[in-house]
């Protein structure tokens, strides 16, 4: 990245926080400023009495402050300690301040985004409770045409539909 010229760099691990020290310090040693983020795993219509497996989709989220990071850690706390790999929408919902949501691929958004009221309410939930909320644009390549095809058709719905309501944003995941 400091090759390339980039002054800052984000990092957004799954349902965790591990890498943060290190991270911070990499782009410390090469002079980037460095954005701490966790992709996580939110629950929709989490019943905790039920048997069932809740219906989950990922979101991305960055501190933008202090008062973000120590809701970070929170979330992350509650996605590995109380509910043991997810969080429910109501908890995550009650502590994002200081936070920018990023709205990825596998997004509750992206699944609902046919239904167009659905999406619009959705978005308006999301701009209510965080900061700031932006559209994942990845540049992906799957090795699945289908998988592709189902990459582009979001895309596609979020270029036709969405893109006066929600700020895109690009970011190239690697793992």
């Amino acid at each position: 990245a400091a090759f390339l010229g980039c002054k800052a760099l984000g990092l957004a691990d799954r349902n965790t926080l591990a890498g943060t020290l290190a991270f911070q310090e990499a782009c410390e040693k090469y002079k980037l400023q460095p954005i701490i983020g966790e992709t996580i795993v939110v629950a929709i219509d989490y019943d905790p009495d039920s048997k069932d497996l809740p219906e989950t989709f990922e979101l991305k989220l960055y501190a933008e402050n202090k008062e973000g990071w120590e809701n970070l850690l929170y979330i992350s706390k509650e996605i590995n300690v109380t509910y043991h790999g997810f969080i429910p929408d109501t908890v995550l919902y009650q502590r994002t301040k200081g936070l920018a949501c990023v709205i990825p691929t596998a997004s509750h958004f992206n699944h609902i985004s046919t239904d167009y009221e659905k999406a619009r309410k959705l978005l308006k939930r999301y701009k209510n409770v965080f900061d700031v909320v932006y559209y994942q644009i990845d540049t992906v390549e799957y090795s699945s045409s289908s998988l592709f095809k189902k990459h582009l058709a979001a895309l596609d719905r979020y270029l036709c539909d969405f893109r006066k309501k929600v700020k895109p944003i690009v970011i190239n995941d690697s793992y």
